[in-house]
């Protein structure tokens, strides 16, 4: 897919017809909770049991380089737990979002977690 909100309705869609868990999170959920950016090329979305068939559903192919998905296997009895249902995606909470971001240390992933931590975690400088 092209279009990075279509693959997000899509995840949903078929996350939803199979029952699997999901949230999205880092630089994607970070803009759905706090929009900062211009433009986003990455999902990264955790995926509870079942994403290999979310995987092939999707049509997704491992690549070495220019990935647009990038899933990270989840522990289903820690991860996906405080998961929030913002417009048609699960994403993952804003503390959690804000958290994945410093982590990220990649692109502009500090500059939309201060953004975060400033207008939705109301914790100033």
């Amino acid at each position: 897919m092209t279009n990075i909100d279509e693959a997000i309705h899509e995840i949903d869609r078929i996350c939803d017809e199979t029952g699997v868990r999901y949230e999205i999170s880092g630089l994607m959920a970070g803009q759905i909770h706090a929009p900062h950016l211009s433009k986003i090329s990455q999902i990264h979305c955790r995926i509870d049991h079942g994403g290999e068939s979310l995987l092939g559903k999707l049509g997704a192919k491992a690549v070495k380089e220019g990935w647009n998905l990038g899933v990270i296997d989840s522990n289903p009895r820690h991860d996906l737990l405080f998961r929030q249902r913002v417009g048609h995606v699960w994403v993952t909470d804003p503390l959690q979002t804000y958290l994945d971001l410093l982590q990220l240390d990649s692109g502009r992933s500090k500059e939309l977690a201060d953004h975060l931590r400033l207008t939705k975690l109301a914790v100033p400088e």
